[in-house]
């Protein structure tokens, strides 16, 4: 998940994968890493969001669409809970940082 936060992740595919039950997965997900599954999920798109943010000139919609958000409106609003500033507000603040 960490490496393509892109993808259309669902517990239903990591179970297959992992050859374990859902409620089992979920469990031990949260033990050991202390966020849930999606939880997890979110801040890795959102860190890659962040990351092209700051280093490209992307457009902020399709930086959404790359880092796996099927609207803007959902990336924005995810993005402002999180970090508490809108997208472009970050964009500006961070332009060139990394």
């Amino acid at each position: 998940m960490q490496q393509h936060p892109e993808s259309n992740w669902n517990v239903q595919k990591l179970c297959e994968r992992t050859h374990v039950s859902r409620s089992y997965l979920q469990r031990m997900y949260k033990r050991y890493f202390g966020k849930s599954i999606f939880g997890e999920l979110i801040d890795f798109r959102l860190q890659k969001a962040k990351e092209l943010l700051s280093c490209t000139e992307y457009p902020i919609s399709q930086i959404a669409e790359l880092c796996g958000y099927e609207t803007y409106a959902h990336f924005a609003v995810q993005f402002k809970a999180q970090e508490g500033i809108t997208p472009s507000t970050f964009r500006k603040a961070n332009r060139g940082k990394k």
